[in-house]
């Protein structure tokens, strides 16, 4: 993930565990190993289904909390014009605590950077307005081969609280720009991928429910229009 990458991704973890109050709330761990991040990021970027019950076969997801499902939001554009992406979550409304999240994006967009910090610009969603923090890095220099491979760059946010405060609704948005000459009709794919230590669960770390997002999710678009 490159250094300065791995070192927001701790920085953010420990903020919120410290605002949160709980020490374990969010372990966001990061595999420093290039090639296992790569096949585990492969893995999991191409079969999310089968990546989630590999790694939690073990968990019986009908005994979930609840039911939610994340979504990537879809949006038409023309060439040169500039589309916010909302990340919305329904089916678990005052019943999730944390999360910590990937969603790969082609190169050929441009993701909208904060210009005060140089991260990611991002706007905090009214489902997490009674969650302690939003934290939210783009994934663009030293990324593992699989993303390279695809044409994609990536996005990690996370937010927690030490309530089940999150509601159902808009997460967060992100704004990315469609280049000057794409061609109308392109259709450029927004997708969730898992990679360990990734989560969306509550205060109880309903590993069920978790199981359950991730199994279900819904990936987005960007279409180019006339």
């Amino acid at each position: 993930m490159g250094i300065r990458f791995l070192g927001a991704v701790t920085a953010a973890a420990t903020a919120l565990c410290l605002m949160t109050g709980c020490d374990d709330v969010l372990k966001i761990s990061v595999n420093t190993n290039q090639d296992s991040t790569a096949a585990d990021s492969e893995k999991s970027a191409e079969n999310n289904s089968q990546n989630n019950s590999e790694s939690s076969s073990s968990v019986d997801i009908e005994s979930r909390s609840c039911s939610p499902i994340l979504t990537l939001g879809s949006a038409e554009a023309k060439a040169g014009e500039t589309v916010q992406i909302p990340v919305t979550v329904q089916g678990a409304d005052g019943l999730w605590a944390m999360c910590g999240i990937h969603f790969s994006y082609d190169d050929a967009l441009t993701a909208v950077n904060d210009e005060n910090t140089g991260e990611i610009a991002y706007e905090k969603g009214d489902a997490v307005k009674d969650m302690a923090a939003m934290v939210a890095l783009g994934w663009i220099d030293n990324r593992p081969d699989d993303l390279v491979k695809n044409n994609k760059y990536a996005v990690f946010f996370t937010t927690a609280s030490n309530e089940n405060s999150g509601k159902d609704g808009e997460i967060v948005s992100f704004s990315f720009k469609i280049p000057d000459d794409a061609t109308v009709g392109t259709v450029y794919n927004l997708e969730f991928f898992y990679k360990d230590g990734d989560m969306f669960t509550n205060v109880s770390k309903d590993a069920a429910m978790q199981k359950y997002a991730v199994e279900n999710w819904v990936n987005g678009n960007i279409t180019v229009t006339e």
